[in-house]
C-alpha cells in the first residue's frame, strides 16, 4: 500500500510542477483573390529563443523588439510553410505591432501570401507550422482558416504540425475536431481533474448511494462550467486570466480540505457547481482567442463543450472501478482518502502560490 501511495504521490508531484503549454495564434482569411493573415506570438517565447534583450536581468523594451525586428521575422516566418496545389507560396510580413490576449501579451505580426499562380483554390491549401516546437515540444499553434464557404480552425501541435484546408467547408469534420479538442483539454487539465477528484473521493468513501450522489455533482460541475465558458468564451464576462487560474487552483485546496470535513457531507454538488462556474472561466481562455472572430461561435462552443464532458465522463469511468475496488479492502481503503486528499491539496497549494506570484510582484 505505502508503495502505491508512493507511486501516487509522485505522479502528482510531476504534473505539479509541468509548466503550462504556451501557444501562438496564426490566422489567414480568403477575399477577392487575396490570402492575408496574422500570426500572433507570445513574447516570452520569442525571448527565450532569441535572447531579444541586450542586457541581462531587465524588461523586453519595445526598443529590443525594433532591433531585433528582421530576426523576428526571418525565425516566426521560416518555420512556416503555405502550398496551394503543391505550389509553394511566399509570405511578405508587414509592420509588427504587440497585441494583449487572454494568455498574455504577443508580438502581432500580419503578412500577405504571394502565390505564382493566384490564390483561387481549385485544390486544398496545406500549411505547416513548426514554431518554437524545438525549444519547446509541447508548443502549439492555434490555426484558423476563414474564406469562401470555408470556416476551418485546427490545432498544430509537434505531433501534428501540418493541416489541409479544404477547397469547400465540412461541417462533421470541424464538428468531430472540436469535439476531440475538448475531450483532449479535460485529460490534460490536471488542476480540472484534480477538483473533481477532491469531490469523488469522498464520496466513494463516505456516501451511501454512491451514483447518486456522484451523477449530481458531475452534472452540478458540467451545467457550471458550461455556462461560465458561454460567457467568457463570446467575452460577455471578462476576468484576468491570471486571477482565475489562482482561483482554480484554490479550489483544489478547498475541494480537499473540505474532503476531510462533514461539512458538505451529502452537498457537494454545491461545491461542484460554485467552483464549476470558475472552471468553465478557465476553459474559455483556452478556447476565447480561437473562436472569438469565428461566425459558427455557437457551433463551435457546443461541439467544444460536447468534448470536455465526454472526457470527463471517460475519467469518471476510469477511476470509479479503482476507487470502488480500493474501497472494498479496507486495509488499503482505511487510510486512503486521508492519503489523497493532503496530496490533492498539496498540488492545489504549489499551483496557487506559483500562479499568484506574478500577480503579487508583477
Amino acid at each position: 500500500m505505502r508503495i502505491l501511495l508512493l507511486i501516487g504521490l509522485l505522479v502528482i508531484g510531476s504534473r505539479c510542477v509541468a509548466h503550462e503549454t504556451e501557444s501562438s495564434y496564426l490566422v489567414l482569411n480568403e477575399t477577392d483573390a487575396v490570402l492575408q493573415g496574422y500570426w500572433a506570438v507570445p513574447l516570452t517565447s520569442l525571448d527565450k529563443a532569441l535572447d531579444l534583450v541586450a542586457d541581462g536581468g531587465r524588461d523586453l523594451l519595445w526598443g529590443d523588439i525594433i532591433r531585433n525586428q528582421d530576426r523576428i521575422l526571418d525565425y516566426v516566418f521560416s518555420s512556416l510553410q503555405i502550398k496551394i496545389d503543391q505550389e509553394q507560396c511566399g509570405v511578405v510580413a508587414q509592420e509588427v505591432m504587440l497585441e494583449q490576449l487572454s494568455s498574455g501579451l504577443h508580438l502581432y505580426l500580419p503578412f500577405v501570401v504571394n502565390c505564382e499562380g493566384g490564390v483561387r483554390r481549385s485544390a486544398p491549401l496545406l500549411v505547416n507550422s513548426g514554431l518554437l516546437q524545438e525549444e519547446n515540444p509541447d508548443f502549439k499553434t492555434l490555426f484558423r482558416f476563414s474564406g469562401h464557404d470555408v470556416d476551418f480552425s485546427r490545432v498544430l501541435t509537434r505531433e501534428s504540425a501540418s493541416v489541409e484546408v479544404p477547397v469547400v467547408g465540412n461541417p462533421d469534420s470541424q464538428f468531430l475536431h472540436l469535439v476531440a479538442e475538448g475531450v483532449w483539454h479535460i485529460l490534460k487539465g490536471f488542476d480540472h481533474l484534480l477538483f473533481l477528484a477532491a469531490l469523488l473521493i469522498p464520496i466513494v468513501f463516505t456516501s451511501r448511494s454512491v451514483v447518486r450522489e456522484l451523477t449530481i455533482v458531475v452534472s452540478a460541475f458540467t451545467l457550471a462550467h458550461s455556462l461560465t465558458l458561454g460567457l467568457a468564451a463570446t467575452r460577455q464576462v471578462v476576468l484576468p486570466e491570471s486571477l482565475v487560474e489562482s482561483l482554480i487552483a484554490l479550489s483544489v485546496v478547498v475541494g480537499a480540505v473540505l474532503g476531510l470535513l462533514p461539512i458538505f457531507e451529502g452537498r457537494r454538488w454545491l461545491l461542484a457547481f460554485g467552483f464549476g462556474l470558475l472552471h468553465g472561466f478557465g476553459f474559455a481562455n483556452v478556447l476565447g482567442d480561437l473562436i472569438e472572430p469565428v461566425a459558427s461561435l455557437t457551433a463551435t462552443l457546443i461541439s467544444f463543450n460536447i468534448g470536455v464532458e465526454l472526457g470527463q465522463l471517460l475519467v469518471v469511468l476510469a477511476v470509479l472501478p479503482l476507487l470502488m475496488w480500493i474501497k472494498s479492502y479496507p486495509m488499503f481503503s482505511r487510510n486512503f482518502l486521508v492519503v489523497s486528499m493532503i496530496a490533492i491539496g498539496a498540488c492545489g497549494s504549489f499551483w496557487l502560490l506559483d500562479r499568484m506570484n506574478p500577480m503579487l510582484w508583477g
